[in-house]
Order: C-alpha cells, then structure tokens, then sequence
C-alpha cells in the first residue's frame, strides 16, 4: 500500500479516535446526570445555585439564561468528580487554585487574597489603602474602647497578624515588593490613637517571627493561627504587657490537619502539621458551645463557635474574649492566667435581632461581669469585626 494512503487511513483513525474521546467525554456526564450521579459537595463552602423559577415577566425572562445556567452548572452528571479533577491537575501542574481567594507561594505558602488580585494582602501590608480608611478604624477602636470603659474594668485588644504580614518573603514576588514597602495597616491605625488607648493595644509581630518557635506560628497551608501562634501571643500580651503569673500549663501535641481553606479547593487534600492543645487539660473544666451558657443558649446558638474555660483555681479572675474565628484557638491558652474564660466568636453576631445583641452585652458584661476583656481579630478583618463588636455595645 501507498506511503500516502496509509498516512490518509491513520489520519482517519485519528481523528474518529478523537472525536470518538470527545463523544465519551460529553456522553459520560450525560449517562451520569441519567443515573442520579450528580451529588452536591457540601466542602466547596457556599450554596447550590437554586434551580430557575418558571419566568412571569419581561425581567424573570431576561434572567432566566443566567441563573440556569448556574444551575446547570452545580448538577451535571460527575460533578463532584470532575471538580476534583480540575483542582488537582490545576495545583499539580501550575500550583495554582480553581479560585482567585486563594495564592500560593513559591515555597507552598497559601495567602488569602480575596479577590485574586491581592486585595486582601495589600490591605494587611497597609498599601493601596483609601486615605480615609485607617482613620475610620481608629475611630472605631476608639469608640469601643470607650463604649468597655463604661462597663468594664479592664479592655485590651490584641490584633493578630496575618500570613502576609509575619511572612513576606514567602509571598509571590508581585506582591513581596508591596509588602516589603508598606506599613501593616494595624501598626498604622494603632499608631493612630491616643497614648491610653495605644498602651492597651496589642499586635505581636516580633514574638510571632522569633528565632526558638517550635513551629510556624501560621501553619504553611493555613489561614489561621495554631497552638504555637496563639500560644505565644497571649503569653506575650498576658505575661509581658499584663505581668500575670502562669498557674499552669497546657499539655499539647502536633497534629496533621486539613487547611481551613480547605473550601475553596475541594478536589485537593492539604494540610499542615498544626499544634493543638490537649482536650483535657489537668485542674481546668472546658465546655464548648451553646450548652456551656444556659441563660442565652438561643443566642449562643446562633454564634456557633462559643466556649468556656473553669479553672480549680481563681488566677486573674474572669476574662471575657470577644473575638473573630482567630479567638478559639486563643481561649485555652488563656486558661494559664484566669480561674474563668468566656469566648464568643461574633462573626455571625449580623444574625441576632437588636434585642438579642442587647441581652448578649448584658448576660457578657453584666452577668459574667468580667474582670478583663479582651478583644481579639486578625489584623485583615477589623473592617468586619469592629462594627459587630460595636453593634453589641448599642
């Protein structure tokens, strides 16, 4: 046979071969969305598109396209799957996610950049930031300052650094230059307020990046501090700012866990090494969620991530930790200095009704009545942390 004719026979093969894969490759998910193979993944962290309503007007028709094809989109046949796929061969091959939220270091740091386009890096790093921004923060952290005065004998607030922050060079090299030439926006809006304010205010940056840690205090592929951030941090604010005496210690232990981004990348499995305190820790009774406070459990319901620390003995009396996600972690480290810890995470604090948030500030600041309060969040979330803590106040 003719050279010619076999290259024309094998060029046939070929391109029935791939349109015969991609025959498959569209079939496959149709026979799957058949048979029922179409499960939501409840880890990609936010709610299934709603399937379209039938339209009864000029405008549910024009929207229609848009959110089926959204819905579409979330029910194909091997979804699930499919996702997994992606975010796999998207990590592996280009170290990169489905998702703009999240970037990775050349050394495999993960940074939470919000919308991919290092808005939330560079506003930690103090850059690009609105000149009336580190102002109204300051205003803020006055007027809740103030707002604890009244009711309280004691408030500090601890602003934890973020990943950008404590670890610059491990930024892509875009965005290493921003931050190598800003100043942390909680330095700017600390350096802000009034002498009696800035002496109760807290942002531990040397002692989180100090030669001697037993590890990161942000785990690599976290978001979030573990028992080495948090721990060092409050020993600081508590032993070095506070001059309390440690009444005992905390028994930890190295744990492989899951990122907390974990999210945003379904299909793939990282995680850190992470230090986590034991869950019994010898002359402390812990207690953790909504059950722990009896009084306002509906409320305690609705924020969730709540907790209570009783030591045997009294240390520095009752401390009350008003905080963003970065305070559970926190909490059981602190049971070293108080006979009493109440923690309550206030990133759903925008679901309570005004009566609710006024019965919390009164069973937290009245009931509990505390004899120190701290107030604890992630230099990156005071936007969204302040007013809810300024909300409880009302």
């Amino acid at each position: 046979m003719p050279p010619r004719r076999d290259a024309s026979r094998a060029r046939r093969w070929l391109q029935a071969g791939f349109v015969g894969v991609l025959a498959l490759l569209a079939l496959l998910p149709l026979l799957a969305q058949l048979a029922g193979f179409n499960g939501w993944r409840a880890g990609e962290n936010r709610a299934q598109a709603p399937m379209p309503a039938v339209p009864r007007d000029a405008a549910g028709l024009r929207a229609w396209p848009r959110v089926a094809d959204a819905a579409v989109n979330d029910r194909f046949g091997l979804r699930t799957q499919l996702v997994s796929l992606h975010d796999q061969a998207l990590f592996r091959l280009f170290g990169a996610f489905a998702v703009p939220q999240v970037l990775a270091g050349p050394g495999g740091r993960l940074f939470v950049s919000s919308d991919g386009a290092k808005s939330l890096i560079r506003y930690a790093c103090g850059r690009g930031l609105p000149v009336e921004t580190v102002p109204d923060l300051a205003g803020q952290v006055e007027a809740l300052f103030r707002g604890l005065q009244q009711r309280v004998p004691r408030a500090d607030l601890l602003l934890a650094p973020s990943a950008p922050v404590l670890y610059p060079a491990e930024l892509p090299a875009w965005l290493r230059r921003d931050c190598a030439a800003g100043t942390p926006i909680a330095r700017q809006v600390m350096d802000r307020l009034p002498a009696e304010w800035r002496e109760r205010s807290f942002f531990p940056v040397a002692p989180l990046v100090a030669p001697g840690l037993p590890g990161p205090a942000i785990p690599r592929r976290f978001m979030h501090w573990d028992g080495v951030g948090a721990g060092r941090a409050v020993a600081a604010w508590a032993e070095e700012r506070r001059h309390l005496q440690r009444r005992l210690e905390v028994p930890a232990a190295w744990q492989w866990r899951p990122s907390d981004l974990s999210g945003f990348f379904p299909g793939l499995r990282l995680g850190s090494m992470a230090l986590e305190p034991a869950a019994e820790v010898p002359g402390v009774e812990p207690c953790l969620g909504w059950p722990c406070f009896p009084g306002f459990a509906d409320i305690a319901s609705v924020l969730v991530d709540v907790r209570r620390f009783r030591a045997a003995q009294p240390g520095a009396g009752r401390l009350l930790v008003l905080s963003d996600s970065f305070g559970a972690a926190a909490a059981p480290w602190l049971a070293r200095y108080y006979g009493e810890v109440w923690q309550f995470t206030l990133n759903h604090a925008e679901q309570l009704s005004p009566g609710q948030r006024s019965r919390l500030a009164q069973a937290l600041l009245e009931g509990y009545r505390p004899d120190q309060v701290l107030v604890l969040m992630m230099d990156a979330s005071m936007t969204l942390t302040l007013p809810r803590l300024l909300g409880l106040l009302e």
